[in-house]
């Protein structure tokens, strides 16, 4: 119902624009470079400060909104680089590098993206990252845990590729030897006791 009176306000607001009349109220012409003429720029400017706490709060809400629905697009929200799960550190990364190229076609804000992608479907080529690898694969064109990873399988044969519901499932069945508690170090598991022994060569 919401999204159909919606729909019906941003027709109204295009017809009213094509002819060059203020969006708002639809009679009076805009201010130069706006879609409001002078009076409905006015009446919206006292309306945001009376209401200022309320419309910040329904802003944020969204924009978490917004978050939460892409990382769970992606796979959840957790670093598929190195592990890291606090929410407050994660960001959507464009896995073929073009961050900087496409962010100058859409908008630079970050809630411009993410509403981007919602309304594109989610399509491949994204990723959830956590800020540090990120900027590392950004900056100096990969992870230092991309590296590490690389040396844990040659070292030990842990394979962190693993699918993040494996790895929580693997974890919560304790050690194939004494069945103590998993430490999960990024994407590798280990015993307190037997170390990643227990998962060489698994």
């Amino acid at each position: 119902m919401a999204g159909a009176f919606h729909a019906q306000n941003k027709r109204q607001y295009m017809r009213r624009i094509a002819l060059g009349l203020c969006r708002g109220c639809g009679t009076r012409k805009p201010v130069r470079g706006k879609t409001l003429c002078r009076h409905c720029l006015k009446t919206k400017l006292e309306n945001y400060y009376k209401n200022k706490e309320h419309k910040l709060a329904l802003q944020k809400r969204y924009r978490k909104g917004l978050r939460d629905a892409a990382f769970a697009a992606y796979g959840g929200a957790y670093c598929v680089c190195c592990g890291e799960a606090h929410e407050e550190f994660l960001t959507i990364d464009h896995t073929n590098g073009n961050g900087a190229e496409h962010r100058r076609h859409i908008g630079t804000a970050t809630h411009t993206l993410l509403l981007w992608l919602k309304r594109n479907g989610y399509p491949p080529g994204f990723r959830v990252l956590c800020m540090n690898c990120n900027f590392s694969a950004g900056v100096r064109g990969y992870c230092p845990h991309e590296k590490e990873s690389r040396m844990t399988l040659e070292k030990y044969g842990v394979d962190e590729s693993v699918d993040q519901e494996k790895l929580e499932k693997q974890a919560g069945e304790g050690c194939p030897e004494c069945g103590q508690k998993l430490e999960r170090h990024g994407k590798v598991l280990m015993c307190p006791t037997h170390g990643t022994e227990p998962f060489e060569g698994k």
